[in-house]
């Protein structure tokens, strides 16, 4: 009867072990489930790196949350890490509302073999403007932002690196730097949008704008030197016409030539012309030989502007 009762003991004693062993692996091993026989210890989630306080209205940004999975071998007992389980991980963001001031909580969780582990941060929304004040974009020190184009290179590409844009307070403290997936360069000549970054001489802007809000943006400036040389009026216009007519100024075109020696066409719209007198003020006062004025002006590469000046004869007649 004694042996009985040791048997008894003894294979009570290893049941409680695999139970023991079951429990420290979470409950994470089914032989009809996961024949690699690995269970699911723990989720490690790096929050490091996240996005934690937003603006009225902005969207969630999960993008930076870092997430890994410790296994143990029920076999073995070996313990192992996977990284590559970003597209099973599930995000719940049902608690967060962009659209209320307050503090959320963001819950990460992952599933393997009927097992779940869950990890949560928070983030916080803060009233509009409470806090953020825009953005500074500036160069990185050491930074060039200035080419000089050499006769016969015509364009140059503008680089993108070197660019630092910051996040700062209503007061103009440096809240933080944003990463370059938070924002978006564009390149512009004054007004005007271009289609890439490989352009010709002139001034420059490179505009930063917030992905999350489109309405906050700031620029640098960014120019190529290509000196203007020379101003002149193209064959065919038109330098007489009969008091009163208006018609001649808008046949007049000029080519802009530079240092590089690039060159554009240039409408009498893009130019001011004075000293143009077609109608008559008094008697015989607008007809005859007359002189005209037109000045040229461009947005220079070395800052600010420059301008040309060009005389033109023209006759007003009966």
């Amino acid at each position: 009867m004694k042996k009985h009762k040791i048997l008894f003991a003894v294979i009570s004693a290893l049941l409680a072990v695999g139970m023991i062993f079951a429990a420290a692996c979470g409950g994470g091993y089914s032989e009809t489930q996961n024949d690699d026989k690995q269970a699911l210890l723990d989720l490690v989630v790096d929050f490091g790196n996240a996005k934690s306080k937003y603006n009225l209205g902005e969207e969630l940004d999960t993008s930076r949350l870092f997430c890994s999975a410790k296994f143990i071998d029920v076999e073995t007992g070996e313990e192992s890490v996977d990284e590559d389980i970003e597209d099973d991980i599930i995000i719940d963001s049902s608690e967060f509302d962009s659209s209320v001031v307050g503090i959320y909580s963001i819950y990460v969780s992952y599933t393997h073999a009927g097992v779940t582990r869950v990890k949560s941060y928070p983030v916080q929304v803060i009233g509009t403007d409470a806090e953020f004040g825009g953005i500074e974009v500036e160069y990185a020190a050491g930074t060039n932002n200035k080419v000089t184009l050499q006769s016969g290179t015509t364009t140059t590409t503008i680089p993108q690196d070197g660019i630092i844009v910051k996040r700062v307070d209503n007061n103009g403290n440096v809240m933080d730097t944003l990463p370059s997936s938070d924002y978006v360069l564009e390149l512009y000549k004054g007004t005007v949008k271009q289609d890439g970054w490989t352009v010709g001489g002139g001034a420059y802007t490179i505009r930063a704008t917030l992905k999350s809000n489109p309405k906050v943006s700031n620029f640098v400036s960014y120019y190529v030197v290509d000196d203007l040389k020379t101003f002149t009026l193209n064959a065919g216009a038109v330098t007489e016409q009969k008091v009163g007519d208006d018609v001649m100024s808008s046949t007049w075109t000029f080519t802009a030539t530079y240092n590089s020696g690039a060159a554009r066409i240039v409408t009498a719209d893009d130019v001011t012309i004075t000293n143009l007198i077609t109608t008559r003020v008094t008697t015989n006062t607008a007809v005859g030989y007359r002189v005209a004025t037109v000045t040229y002006t461009e947005f220079s590469g070395r800052g600010g502007t420059v301008s040309k000046e060009l005389k033109i004869q023209y006759v007003v007649t009966e």
